[in-house]
C-alpha cells in the first residue's frame, strides 16, 4: 500500500476470476488452475472515520489484457505491437498439480507452510507486490517479481477511463504507460534481455534527493547469475518533453542499464531470495534491507558500506494451524523492510532515543537440518 498526500490509501489487490471467464479471456487452457485466475487491481480507499472507507479510485489489470492464442476473442492481437497490454500468456502451462500429501510432504520438509493448494497452485500469475505514488506526475507504479517487470499506470484518469484504452493526462486511460525489466513478456528480446529477477520495493526517489525522479528497486536475483545474487538498481525512464514514455518501434522500453547499480564485490555475501526494499536517502547514501538475513546497511554512492547491522531478534512464531509462518519457516530473523528515519524527523520532536541493550536468544539448528 502506499498513502497519497490527500490521506487517501492505494493498496494492492486481486480479484477471482473464474475458469470460463479466463478462457473468455483467451487464457491457454493448460495454463488455468482449477481455482481460476487471481489477476491484480488497485483500489484508492479514502478513509472514513476510524475504521471505515470508500473506495473512490480503481484499477483492473483484467481490463488490460491482450493475447495471440485465439483468434476469436475480442482480445486477440500481437503483444510485440501493444506493449502497453499485458499478454495473458506470458509463462509456462502448469505443472501436474501436487496432491494435498506431497504439499504436507513439501511443508514438512522445508519446515515453512505454503498458501497453494492443489486448485489454485498459478492462480496468483501475475502477483504485483509494491507499489508507489508520484503526486507530481499523478502517477502509480507497480512491480511483479513473478514476471521480472515493472509498470507505471496513469492515477489521472476516472475509474470509467481506467477500465478503458482513453483519457486521463497522458490519454491513454488504464494501459500501461511504461514497463521494465523483462523484454520478452512483450515479444521485444529474450530471456538474455531481462535484468529483474523477483524484484521488490520500486519507488521513485523523492524530489529534493539525489536522483530525484528515477526509480529504484530491490532486485532480488540477478538474472543468469550462478551462484545467485541481488543487486540494487536506479534507473531513469526516457521521457520527451511533454512527458510522455518513449519507446521505439519494435524495440524495448529504456534504459539499456540502470543510472547506478549497488553489488556487493563479494556477490555471494548479497543474495536475498525473497521480501526485501532499499530507499535513497536526503545525504545521498543508499538504505537498504537484504530481508532474508535481517540485514541494514547503508552504502554511499561508490558503494561502500558505512553502517551495517544483522538483527538479532528472532522467535518462533505459529500459523493457526500449527505451522510455521510462509517462506520463511519457524526460525524468523527476516525482515520484509526497515524504513529509515531521520533524526529531525517530527514523529521524534521531544522523544529520549535510548538503544536497548537486547540479549538475543541462542540459535539453536533443528536436528532435522543439522546435516
Amino acid at each position: 500500500m502506499a498513502v497519497m498526500p490527500n490521506g487517501n490509501i492505494l493498496a494492492i489487490a486481486w480479484e477471482a476470476k473464474s475458469v470460463d471467464e479466463a478462457l473468455l479471456s483467451g487464457r491457454k487452457p493448460d495454463m488455468i488452475p482449477k481455482a481460476g485466475l487471481w489477476p491484480d487491481m488497485v483500489v484508492e480507499i479514502k478513509p472514513e472515520g476510524s475504521d471505515e472507507g470508500q473506495i473512490v479510485w480503481e484499477w483492473h489489470l483484467w481490463d488490460h489484457m491482450i493475447q495471440n492464442f485465439d483468434t476469436a476473442k475480442k482480445n486477440y492481437g500481437d503483444p510485440s505491437m501493444h506493449p502497453e497490454l499485458m499478454d495473458i500468456n506470458i509463462g509456462r502451462p502448469l505443472p501436474i498439480p501436487p496432491t494435498i500429501e506431497e504439499l504436507n510432504k513439501e511443508r514438512s520438509e522445508n519446515n515453512a507452510v505454503t498458501n497453494a493448494t492443489p486448485e489454485n497452485r498459478g492462480s496468483d500469475a501475475f502477483h504485483m507486490n509494491a507499489i508507489d505514488y508520484n503526486a507530481e506526475l499523478d502517477q502509480i507504479v507497480l512491480s511483479s517479481p513473478s514476471k521480472g517487470e515493472i509498470y507505471i499506470i496513469d492515477h489521472s484518469t476516472t475509474t470509467e477511463e481506467a477500465a478503458g484504452h482513453s483519457g486521463g493526462k497522458q490519454g491513454k486511460g488504464g494501459d500501461l504507460l511504461y514497463r521494465w525489466g523483462n523484454p520478452e513478456n512483450y515479444g521485444r528480446g529474450d530471456s538474455t534481455d531481462q535484468q529483474l529477477g523477483g524484484q521488490h520495493d520500486i519507488r521513485w526517489i523523492p524530489n529534493g534527493m539525489p536522483g530525484e525522479g528515477n526509480l529504484i528497486v530491490f532486485n532480488n536475483s540477478v538474472p543468469n547469475a550462478k551462484p545467485p545474487y541481488s543487486a540494487i538498481y536506479e534507473f531513469t525512464p526516457p521521457r520527451d518533453m511533454e512527458g510522455n514514455y518513449l519507446v521505439e518501434n519494435k524495440k524495448a522500453f529504456g534504459p539499456e542499464n540502470p543510472s547506478w547499480t549497488y553489488i556487493a564485490k563479494d556477490t555471494l555475501s548479497f543474495w536475498s531470495p525473497f521480501i526485501s526494499g532499499v530507499h535513497r536517502l536526503a545525504n545521498g547514501n543508499t538504505f537498504i534491507t537484504e530481508g532474508a538475513k535481517g540485514r541494514y546497511t547503508e552504502v554511499n554512492v561508490a558503494g561502500e558500506i558505512l553502517w551495517d547491522y544483522l538483527t538479532p531478534f528472532t522467535d518462533t512464531l505459529k500459523m493457526s494451524d500449527g505451522t510455521g509462518p510462509q517462506p520463511t519457516g519457524d526460525l524468523i530473523y527476516a525482515t520484509f523492510r526497515a524504513s529509515h528515519i531521520e533524526a529531525h524527523h517530527p514523529a521524534l520532536a521531544g522523544k529520549e532515543l535510548k538503544p536497548l541493550d537486547p540479549q538475543p536468544e541462542v540459535f539453536v539448528v533443528p536436528e532435522k537440518t543439522q546435516e
